[in-house]
């Protein structure tokens, strides 16, 4: 199981955000709370379908669930289909979410 964390920044300082305005998609494994790839998001929201590709992106590394401040709907579509839970609404620094999500681990904060 993978879950994508949509974020802004690098480190302690990273906070959550949409899924198109994202720097970089960390992809985790809650069972080993640990960081196993991070992808920099060269789709942004200058490209048109952008929210298209980065779903697609995070479907092909397997993740099962996406963690964001907001998603838009083609790409919440395209991630039902797939069966890929999102979990919006989020927002601050990441590391003020790892308990909710198992992700406990010091490690995550220093990707």
């Amino acid at each position: 199981m993978k879950t994508a964390i949509c974020v802004l920044g690098e480190g302690k300082d990273a906070i959550i955000s949409p899924l198109m305005k994202a720097e970089y998609f960390l992809i985790v494994d809650p069972e080993d709370a640990t960081v196993h790839e991070k992808i920099v998001n060269r789709y942004g929201v200058s490209a048109a379908g952008a929210d298209i590709f980065c779903s697609q992106l995070l479907i092909s590394k397997g993740v099962n669930k996406v963690v964001c401040r907001h998603c838009e709907p083609d790409a919440k579509r395209i991630f039902k289909e797939a069966n890929v839970e999102v979990i919006e609404n989020m927002s601050g620094p990441i590391s003020e979410h790892f308990v909710k999500f198992t992700l406990i681990n010091e490690s995550i904060l220093n990707y």
